[in-house]
């Protein structure tokens, strides 16, 4: 595919003075979500996300998912989302409501987790697991 007609790309015209007309996708409005999938033999299969969970992204993650049977408990972790918005909350509830579970270890990551109501997993030694406690109660120990 050729790039779009226009200056060539330098430090003084980088990527940020471009239209976004440009660009084939909402990369430059939505930002980025890296969605790593697991194995087809791990069990349960873990997700990580990293970045935006935003627009487009939220379908893109529901896309991804829609391959695992939902008879089989997925596990999404988290921690390395920093803004989700309305459409990735919608997309995270969806989750839950198929019985995922979640890895959130940040601030922010807990904040979602009570605000939405999701299932958490505590991650030990062995793995993950979840946790059957009331969203947002801390493990025993």
């Amino acid at each position: 595919m050729a790039r779009p007609a226009g200056p060539p790309l330098s430090p003084a015209n980088s990527i940020t003075s471009r239209s976004s007309s440009e660009w084939p996708c909402t990369c430059l409005l939505e930002g980025v979500l890296r969605i790593t999938v697991p194995k087809l033999d791990d069990n349960p299969p873990v997700f990580i996300l990293e970045g935006r969970l935003a627009g487009a992204w939220a379908r893109e993650l529901l896309r991804v998912t829609r391959e695992i049977p939902r008879d089989s408990p997925c596990v999404f972790n988290l921690e390395d989302v920093f803004y989700v918005d309305s459409l990735g909350e919608a997309a995270l509830a969806w989750l839950n409501r198929f019985g995922a579970v979640f890895i959130t270890g940040t601030a922010y990551g807990k904040d979602l987790r009570q605000r939405l109501q999701l299932r958490r997993t505590v991650v030990a030694a062995t793995g993950a697991r979840e946790n059957p406690g009331r969203p947002g109660a801390s493990p025993r120990k």
